[in-house]
């Protein structure tokens, strides 16, 4: 899972940049949450003015946490809607190589992962079902309204809500979420 890791922060850092240029005279901050899986708590970087300390922290970031595929999305967007949001124009860049945990958001192709070695993954894809550690929490959000409810609090924050998939896995979540995202953010 690691090249994934590599691939998210080049994204971070490319998404950070353009802000940035394209916008010299307004203060940005950026704030990070590194959601894991299993017993790893997600790691939080607060809202920040301080480019090099995010750049620095993505670049230590390290693929840990679960003996599954699917990742624990709940407990990344709660993290993110706990950070202190003071500025009038808010977004958050969901960056995701695995849908969440719950048969509800599989997606129609998935990836075994296999040890090869001590440092080395070997990574196949494969069709989701036939995947023995796709998930080890499969009755999890059977109707997806858990992670609903909460991005519909991050559009009734006013917060917008950006996804980009690293793997074609996360179709399905990404399709979700924009639903009940745009239906929230058509009522406001």
């Amino acid at each position: 899972m690691q090249p994934y890791v590599i691939q998210v922060r080049d994204r971070i850092r490319e998404i950070i940049r353009i802000v940035y240029a394209r916008h010299p005279n307004v203060e940005v901050q950026v704030g990070v949450v590194a959601y894991k899986d299993g017993s790893v708590q997600s790691e939080v970087i607060g809202f920040t003015q301080d480019l090099q300390t995010v750049e620095a922290y993505i670049e230590k970031l390290k693929y840990e946490g679960g003996d599954d595929y699917a990742e624990d999305v709940k407990s990344g967007l709660e993290a993110a809607l706990r950070m202190q949001w003071d500025a009038k124009y808010r977004m958050i860049v969901h960056i995701a190589d695995a849908p969440s945990h719950g048969d509800f958001y599989k997606g129609i192709l998935a990836y075994r992962v296999t040890k090869v070695s001590a440092n080395t993954e070997s990574v196949v894809p494969e069709y989701a079902a036939k995947s023995d550690n796709y998930d080890e929490q499969p009755g999890f959000d059977a109707d997806g309204s858990v992670l609903g409810k909460l991005i519909t609090s991050i559009a009734q924050q006013r917060i917008h809500f950006v996804f980009l998939s690293i793997t074609g896995s996360t179709q399905k979540m990404e399709g979700h979420f924009r639903t009940v995202y745009d239906a929230q953010s058509m009522l406001l």
